[in-house]
């Protein structure tokens, strides 16, 4: 394997990225991912009418970005399938890595969303990208890819998972596709999150008054069918499993017309304390309100 690298997005971390935590939010994450994209796509010569969709995305956030940070990703090839590929990309701040992500991208027709195959010459290309996937990034906690049958909205709705969003799609919310980009999906998931909080009998506004707030370790999203502007868009929640610092959430995220789901993340979440940078254990009351609400997967 030669171990070559794409060079993708390369930019720094504005205030305006940051949330309650004082560090880049998960969102903006993706929009670099999704820039880089636009360079693995240029270096694969994806052709004129096909463009490369996300199947899975997951993720593990290795250290805080800041206001003012500076990073940049790199991308190499892991494997090769019949029309989509897996590829381990990296975030990269101060000669660290802040979050390595692995990915399936399919590549597709624009106008059908059919897959089409790789030709001889984008193989050749994909093997001068080639590299292992190192242990440090590879999947701990969350599986890289679902193991489970996904649910549809009345399923999610008898199994009594927590409605924790619903909005609609805006045209700016959008990618060049013309339907709803990565970083929106995962911008509705942490602005739901709130409510699974409140589910499990946390108060945000409390967590936040004890210099406290909740963060991402470790993600993995699956896309299905991703919805364009004027679709209704649910999210619906549970909480997993309690793991001493962390907790296990699942999200599924479906058109509330038609009931298909369009995206499903599982997130291991930590309670970060703002002063020391570390992830704190909740407070005893706090635990057995959340065991309280705990609902195993199958």
């Amino acid at each position: 394997m030669t171990d070559k690298w794409i060079s993708g997005c390369r930019n720094g971390v504005n205030a305006w990225e940051c949330d309650e935590n004082n560090h880049l939010n998960v969102r903006f994450y993706m929009t670099r991912l999704a820039q880089t994209m636009g360079f693995v796509a240029h270096a694969l010569e994806v052709p004129a009418g096909c463009a490369l969709s996300p199947a899975t995305h997951h993720i593990r956030y290795r250290r805080e970005l800041n206001t003012g940070d500076m990073a940049d990703f790199r991308t190499r090839v892991i494997e090769v399938r019949d029309s989509s590929v897996v590829l381990h990309h990296e975030l990269r701040c101060a000669g660290e890595i802040a979050t390595s992500f692995i990915s399936i991208d399919r590549q597709i027709d624009r106008t059908t969303g059919a897959s089409v195959p790789w030709s001889a010459r984008q193989r050749e290309l994909m093997a001068g990208f080639a590299g292992a996937l190192p242990e440090h990034d590879a999947p701990r906690s969350v599986a890289f890819e679902e193991p489970r049958r996904p649910l549809d909205l009345g399923e999610a709705r008898a199994r009594g998972l927590v409605e924790v969003y619903r909005g609609m799609v805006q045209p700016w919310d959008c990618d060049v596709s013309g339907r709803m980009a990565t970083e929106q999906v995962m911008g509705r998931f942490s602005d739901g999150v709130g409510n699974l909080f409140a589910h499990m009998g946390i108060d945000v506004a409390d967590l936040l008054a004890s210099h406290r707030g909740s963060v991402v370790v470790e993600n993995r999203l699956t896309y299905n069918d991703m919805p364009g502007p004027g679709e209704l868009i649910v999210s619906h929640s549970q909480v997993v499993e309690f793991l001493g610092k962390t907790m296990r959430f699942s999200h599924g995220m479906y058109n509330a017309a038609t009931g298909r789901r369009i995206a499903a993340s599982e997130v291991i979440v930590a309670i970060l304390d703002h002063n020391s940078r570390r992830a704190v254990a909740l407070s005893d009351a706090e635990r057995a309100r959340v065991e309280q609400r705990l609902t195993p997967l199958d």
